[in-house]
């Protein structure tokens, strides 16, 4: 019997091992789900990037686009000079969205007069309207600290190459215009992003040949970091890149409501006369709520400036996230399948096995949350905890399932040998 048992073990192990190998290398739906939602919970309990104060979200709220047209700008806001660039730039904003682009030529000329190292657009800007010279002048006239992002939008999440619009605000140019760049939300395949990527090679119509270097883009994040003297910190490489979130939206770059640069109040006390702007990276765009600019994260939904911000501060802190390869997760399912047949062997108490088993999952957990905040690796739960505990609870079953057959072997045994006691004692007794 107990030769039969180390074989149903032996043979149990074998094929939990095999199953966990064969379901992370083909990667159903079913299991990867499961994965994400155990990476999330690592990573939502782990440890997160540090907010960085130089990084500034100038958000275009539902407050920023309410302005009532007609409204009295000068008495509302206290705009002493009806003439001024804070009343031209009110005046602007009052009008109903899409505001014209005078307005962010304005924005751009106070961010950069007040001393920001660089200012970024997280805004479309495609096709010609009314409105453009002024902002066209003023991206010439800061073309060293401005990027807008109207070139290029996300991919899909296993696209290789973006398509441009035949029309944007600035004229598509060889090289690439420095001020242009794409977005680099990457989703995973259950549209969560979790990962960001810096650079990209554009695919152009009917082109086969591969792409020189200058023909390969850089996002939105990576021209703000080089502009602002950081380029050492853009990955070199085209892969996407896993990072650290700073934690729940609009708590690490909480968003500022962009007319209040204007609001002359609020640019004295709040901005202390565009003081707080100094030496810092201005990302102006979207709060989302608003506008459904908001994507899936491990965290919630968050608006997209906010996933750039997350993107710069992960790279501006070097805090990406390295997940292991298939091999190396074999080997962790080889090391809990060996711990689990050990457990199974050499234990005889089936509720030592199951406080075993407890502890044992305990500690996983515990050196996967150690291994993503300390040494930026991902190491996936699932590969240990699916052969390790179905390994020792089918080995708990199974011995139920033995011992039960043992006591109905011990029972007929007995009643055999009752049987044939009484039978002898008949045949012996004095008639």
């Amino acid at each position: 019997m107990l030769g039969t048992r180390r074989t149903a073990v032996f043979l149990i192990s074998t094929l939990a091992l095999a199953g966990v190998i064969a379901l992370d290398r083909l990667e159903p739906d079913s299991y990867v789900g499961l994965r994400n939602l155990l990476r999330d919970t690592i990573s939502r309990a782990g440890r997160t990037t540090a907010p960085n104060p130089q990084l500034v979200f100038l958000a275009i709220d539902s407050d920023s686009v309410g302005i009532e047209d007609g409204i009295d700008i000068e008495n509302l806001y206290e705009v002493t000079d009806s003439a001024s660039p804070e009343a031209r730039a009110l005046r602007l904003m009052s009008k109903h969205w899409p505001w014209p682009r005078d307005v962010y030529g304005m924005i751009l000329d106070r961010l950069v007069q007040a001393g920001a190292k660089v200012v970024l657009f997280d805004l479309t800007f495609p096709t010609s309207t009314d409105g453009d010279e002024p902002f066209r002048l003023a991206l010439e006239k800061y073309s060293n600290r401005v990027v807008i992002g109207s070139n290029f939008t996300s991919a899909s999440a296993h696209a290789v190459s973006h398509t441009r619009p035949p029309d944007t605000l600035v004229p598509q140019t060889t090289p690439v215009d420095d001020r242009v760049a794409y977005t680099n939300f990457w989703p995973d395949d259950d549209d969560v992003v979790r990962r960001a990527q810096y650079r990209v090679t554009v695919e152009q119509a009917n082109q086969t040949a591969p792409m020189a270097d200058s023909e390969r883009y850089l996002s939105l994040d990576a021209r703000g970091l080089m502009k602002a003297g950081l380029g050492d910190r853009v990955p070199a490489d085209l892969s996407a890149h896993v990072f650290r979130y700073t934690g729940p939206p609009r708590t690490g770059f909480p968003p500022h409501s962009i007319f209040e640069i204007f609001v002359p109040r609020f640019w004295k006390g709040n901005y202390h006369n565009g003081e707080f702007f100094r030496d810092k990276i201005v990302l102006v765009g979207a709060e989302g709520n608003w506008q459904h600019d908001e994507h899936s994260t491990p965290w919630g939904a968050m608006p997209g400036p906010e996933l750039h911000l997350n993107a710069m501060n992960a790279a501006i802190q070097g805090e990406f996230i390295r997940e292991v390869s298939h091999n190396v997760t074999a080997l962790v399912a080889l090391t809990a399948a060996l711990l689990a047949l050990g457990l199974s062997l050499w234990v005889r108490s089936p509720w030592v096995r199951v406080l075993c088993m407890i502890a044992l999952d305990l500690a996983d957990i515990w050196i996967t949350l150690l291994a993503y905040n300390h040494f930026d690796v991902f190491i996936p739960c699932l590969p240990s905890l699916i052969p390790f505990n179905t390994i020792v609870l089918i080995g708990l079953i199974s011995d139920f399932t033995f011992e039960r057959v043992e006591k109905k072997r011990v029972r007929r045994a007995l009643e055999r040998y009752v049987s044939s006691n009484v039978v002898r004692e008949m045949i012996d007794s004095p008639e």
